[in-house]
Order: structure tokens, then C-alpha cells, then sequence
């Protein structure tokens, strides 16, 4: 479901970004892109209602968010900075390499825990159905029920975990719990350090470009800020905005946050004493941008790692109760089978 929905994203802005490249107008871009026989049918009919939205003087970001459903809204937040700064071409592109960046890490880390994961299914299905198998050949039934049932739990704790990390966040799309939830996931081990650098990234990026581009310090920080849908980093970066809207310095702004290093800060002081704003917030961002790589390396290492982990912690499990079988087939005279 992710690489479909990232593909047709990849594909959408990578055919429209051809036809902004080359010069001509967003109405024409957009009816040139309708007309794309590489593109599937029901993307045309978006794109068509989009092309009649903007034709009718609608700005591209609203029309996107009326027309276009599978563009997420930091991709939306991000087209309608770009839009406003006059840098929709290098915001399109930035959106493209963006997403080629997050698939190909999707792979990577999917490749590489494909088989440990695959090892550790096998691991735990195949010894309890071995259990399960020598409780029907003796035709014990109380004891296959009480064996199904002890079971069971461990995959209502997988299955739990599993409903946590992807359907709660449905059902927590607004408000406090929505906070709560983000927070939590900010604080989780390498999850949570990779969507805050991702975040950084992308917010530094815009923050430079509208910067760079004239607009005002506010407007800068606010359209960056945007770039996340994580309430909990939201919520303290609208502390960095009231400090701006009171004409604070723009180094107090990231201090007051609590998000921002003390190398990041003085990055930003630097830049505002000697003029070099767009440079310092392009440094920043590359920090970000090499620190979320290494993140994901180190999820790449840490993930089949823990695969492996599960795996000898079945076989220790498998062995002490092997092992007491044993002994109590010894002592208590009893087959092997029936004691384990």
C-alpha cells in the first residue's frame, strides 16, 4: 500500500515537473499533463478538474488539496511555500528526490529484514503446531483448548503492537490524543529520532527558500512549520512563532522550542549577524539531511538484529523446555512426548 500510494506521488510530480521545467505556463503545464497517456485514467480526470480549478484563477495549492487525494499534506504545504516564493520548479524537484529518497529506504530496510522476519514467523508457528499435533494424535482436547489459548496471547500482544503502529493514528487525527500519540512516537527508540530529522530537514529547506525568496521572517517560519504533521513538534514550534510575532530575535525562536541543538542555534545567530541566513539555513539542513541517512543505516543494522533476537529467544524457550521434559520423563516415568 505504501510503495503504490509513493509511486503514483513519484509519477504525478515527476510528469508535471517536466512541463514546469521547460518555461510554459501552469495552465498549459497542467493541459499538457492531462492529455499524458503515461498517466493512468482516473489521475487524468483528476488533473482534468484541476486544470479547470486553476483556469478559473484558483491558486495550484488550493486547487490541489480540493482535487488531487493522494498528495500528502506536507507535500501540499510544501507546493504552496513554493508557489508564493516563485520556486514551485526547485519545490517540485525537492518533493521528487524527497520520495525517491523514502522508497528506496523503504526497500532497503524492507530487504533487509526480509529474511530474519521470515525465520522468526517460521520459528513461531512451527513449534506450536508441533505441540498442537501431538495433543490431537493423543486425542486431548482439554489440553489443545488450554495450549490454543496460552497461545494466543502472544499474538494478540504482535497484533496489538501491529494495531498501535498502524491504526491508531487513524483514529487519533485531531486533538489531545493526537498529541499524546506523536509525542509517544517522537519518544520511541530510532523511530522517533527519524521523524524528527526528517522533519528538519524539510523544515530548514523551506524556511531558507522563503527566506532567500523576501518573505517575511513570520511567513517563513510558519509555512516551514507546516512541513509537520506531527502535533507534538507543532505545538512547540508555535512557541518559536510567538516569540517572532512579538519581534524577538529569530535565535530565541529556536531556543524556546526545545527541538533545536545548541550547534543548530548558533548556526542561526550566525547567520543573522552576518547576512548569511539562506547559507547557515542550508548548512542545517544538509546536518539534518546526513543525520536522517545515518538513521536509517542504523535502522537497516538494528531491525534484522532484532529478528534474530526473537529468534534465539524462541530457541532458548524451545531448549528449557525440552531440557524439562526431559528430567521429568527420568523422574516421573512418563514418555518423552506426554512430559514436554
Amino acid at each position: 500500500m505504501f510503495t503504490k500510494k509513493i509511486d503514483q506521488q513519484i509519477l504525478f510530480i515527476h510528469e508535471f515537473l517536466t512541463f514546469v521545467k521547460s518555461g510554459v505556463p501552469l495552465v498549459e503545464a497542467l493541459d499538457f499533463l492531462q492529455s499524458q497517456s503515461s498517466l493512468p485514467p482516473s489521475m487524468r480526470q483528476d488533473i482534468s478538474r484541476l486544470h479547470a480549478d486553476v483556469k478559473l484563477g484558483q491558486t495550484l495549492a488550493d486547487s490541489l488539496r480540493k482535487q488531487i487525494t493522494f498528495l500528502e499534506d506536507w507535500q501540499l504545504d510544501l507546493i504552496e511555500a513554493s508557489e508564493k516564493s516563485g520556486t514551485l520548479t526547485e519545490g517540485l524537484l525537492f518533493i521528487k528526490n524527497l520520495l525517491q529518497k523514502k522508497k528506496e529506504h523503504a526497500k532497503r530496510i524492507f530487504w533487509a529484514c526480509l529474511h530474519p522476519a521470515f525465520y522468526t514467523v517460521v520459528f513461531m508457528l512451527a513449534y506450536p503446531l508441533r505441540e498442537l499435533m501431538g495433543m490431537l494424535i493423543h486425542r486431548n482436547m482439554a489440553h489443545v483448548t488450554a495450549y490454543l489459548m496460552a497461545e494466543a496471547k502472544v499474538f494478540i500482544i504482535v497484533a496489538s503492537v501491529f494495531f498501535f503502529m498502524k491504526f491508531l493514528p487513524v483514529v487519533f487525527q485531531a486533538g489531545v490524543l493526537k498529541r499524546v500519540y506523536d509525542s509517544v512516537i517522537l519518544h520511541m527508540p530510532l523511530f522517533g529520532k527519524i521523524t524528527k530529522q526528517m522533519f528538519m530537514y524539510q523544515f530548514f529547506y523551506v524556511f531558507g527558500m522563503c527566506y532567500a525568496r523576501g518573505c517575511p521572517l513570520e511567513q517563513s517560519w510558519r509555512l516551514a512549520a507546516r512541513m509537520s504533521e506531527n502535533q507534538a513538534l507543532a505545538a512547540r514550534l508555535r512557541k518559536g512563532e510567538v516569540i517572532i510575532k512579538g519581534q524577538g530575535e529569530l535565535d530565541t525562536a529556536f531556543y524556546v522550542t526545545g527541538i533545536f541543538p545548541e550547534k543548530i542555534i548558533n548556526l542561526i545567530k550566525a547567520g543573522m549577524k552576518s547576512g548569511t541566513m539562506k547559507d547557515q539555513a542550508e548548512q542545517c539542513m544538509r546536518i539534518y539531511q546526513e543525520q536522517y541517512e545515518m538513521s536509517i543505516q542504523k535502522m537497516e543494522m538494528v531491525l534484522p538484529k532484532l529478528f534474530y533476537f526473537v529468534i534465539v529467544f524462541l530457541l532458548i524457550g524451545i531448549m528449557i523446555k525440552l531440557v524439562n521434559g526431559y528430567f521429568n520423563a527420568v523422574f516421573n516415568l512418563v514418555p518423552f512426548d506426554q512430559a514436554i
